[in-house]
């Protein structure tokens, strides 16, 4: 119970924190001073940890990951880890370091999980985990509480591509920019954040080509529009920097279009779905309609043979397929 006394002419205050009895002197004769300072004293108290130091919020650890880890990394890196923690500073951003704990972090996974794919849930955590070795390193905190979580187990044997009746019904109830953004992926097998990284100043009017400056293996590649062309014709404004842009003229973010085009997807029955399952469809409409391999491989910026190869077998079935129906192979 929090209580002020007097000892002699002086006041002195008491109140419990976190089972200790803390009593200091207000150092004043008038009470009403001395009440005002145990309510201070208690606020202060409030802000600390259980080591008794300064209590750090979530949005001080932010800035300062982004100035000491990530400032100095390529503008599209910066872009990436600046969305996860605004992901992160809507549900931690209320926290001290200290309120963020394992079961917190885990029940947070837990609900991303259920509408965007484990590698982006991923990703998530490895920037909270990035924040708090920061935080470490400033002594903020004694451990990470990333550490000994269940691991996430990513879906790489993944292999799911959309049927045609699929597509359709999914094209048809995409509103604009989201219906372009997925036709981009299926047309051209882009992935979504390089899609809505697309500028105009990247593409080549004359060959029908973009070239993709910052894509997932560090390394530019440049690719055939083709029939995304038409894609691109039919887009509003081809004056900003953007293809894609909100109201501000900024980029999309990765998690709200993969968001919304995943809960479209889902209202109209398409079940097991995910935005990169765009890309795959890609692929495999490519591979069935007998497209080379190596060039493929070019395509979807894949750094070895081995990721495009996992395509190879919908050729094989293919040909199994004619064979079976018409006992000859064509």
């Amino acid at each position: 119970m929090a209580t002020v006394y007097k000892r002699g002419d002086i006041w002195w205050v008491r109140f419990q924190w976190r089972g200790k009895e803390i009593r200091k002197s207000a150092k004043t004769t008038v009470k009403r001073e001395a009440r005002e300072y145990l309510a201070e004293l208690q606020s202060q108290y409030r802000r600390l940890d259980h080591g008794g130091r300064p209590r750090i919020p979530f949005e001080q650890a932010a800035i300062a990951y982004i100035e000491e880890h990530v400032s100095r990394k390529k503008l599209s890196t910066i872009s990436f880890y600046q969305n996860c923690l605004s992901v992160l500073q809507e549900e931690f951003g209320q926290n001290y370091l200290d309120e963020i704990t394992r079961g917190k972090i885990a029940s947070f996974e837990a609900k991303k999980l259920r509408t965007l794919s484990p590698a982006r849930v991923k990703h998530y955590r490895a920037t909270l985990s990035g924040l708090f070795k920061v935080a470490l390193n400033h002594e903020w905190i004694d451990a990470n509480p990333c550490r000994d979580l269940k691991p996430i187990t990513l879906q790489n044997a993944r292999f799911r591509f959309l049927t045609k009746r699929e597509w359709q019904a999914l094209k048809s109830a995409l509103p604009e920019p989201w219906k372009s953004v997925a036709e981009m992926s299926v047309l051209r097998g882009m992935r979504l954040g390089e899609i809505l990284n697309m500028k105009w100043a990247d593409i080549d009017e004359i060959t029908d080509t973009i070239t993709l400056p910052d894509t997932k293996s560090g390394r530019p590649r440049t690719i055939p529009l083709e029939n995304a062309v038409d894609v691109l014709d039919r887009q509003p404004s081809q004056t900003g920097r953007w293809v894609f842009s909100n109201a501000k003229g900024r980029p999309f973010r990765v998690d709200n279009a993969s968001k919304r085009i995943n809960k479209i997807a889902r209202d109209v029955g398409i079940k097991d779905f995910t935005t990169h399952d765009l890309r795959h469809t890609f692929a495999s409409w490519y591979v069935q309609r007998g497209g080379d391999l190596y060039r493929l491989q070019l395509i979807l910026g894949h750094t070895g043979p081995a990721m495009t190869q996992r395509y190879a077998h919908l050729r094989v079935d293919d040909l199994r397929e004619t064979r079976t129906k018409t006992g000859t192979l064509h």
